[in-house]
């Protein structure tokens, strides 16, 4: 498998860059940008449980430990393209640009909270398991047979 789908490392355990050429692509104002997402979605995540075990939201999936998979999955993202997040990707929907107040109204059952932001293109979370495949493999095929860009 792993000749397949090798592993590519850019940075070792400590954070320092091991591959040069990814010095240019990687500076200061994309670091604050990717820590400061990472940090306020966690903080939203650790609210949203507290909310959760108040009995203020519903159901609340949380994400920690996921940060850097869902911001940098969401960040590599253009205006124009589309997500189609798990139940458990509020955390990239928040970094793609989502509003937060929407996103805990989502996880207390009001159908306002999938409202996405003027602009974005934010498809309701999936809350079944694999169930948001489907709905982005008929968007590309409709945007590709409309010569539309297409992300993944």
């Amino acid at each position: 498998m792993e000749e397949q789908f090798p592993i590519k490392k850019v940075m070792d355990d400590q954070g320092n860059l091991i591959d040069s050429s990814y010095e240019e692509k990687i500076d200061e104002e994309l670091v604050r940008t990717m820590y400061y997402n990472m940090l306020r979605i966690r903080t939203f995540d650790r609210k949203a449980i507290n909310l959760q075990r108040q009995g203020r939201i519903g159901t609340y999936p949380p994400f920690e430990g996921q940060e850097a998979s869902q911001v940098g999955s969401a960040l590599a993202l253009k205006d124009g393209d589309w997500m189609f997040p798990t139940y458990r990707d509020h955390g990239a929907t928040l970094t793609f640009g989502a509003d937060m107040v929407r996103t805990f109204l989502y996880w207390n059952g009001r159908h306002e909270g999938v409202v996405p932001p003027k602009g974005k293109n934010i498809f309701p979370a999936a809350v079944p398991i694999a169930t948001q495949i489907p709905h982005a493999t008929g968007t590309a095929w409709l945007k590709s047979e409309k010569g539309q860009r297409i992300s993944h």
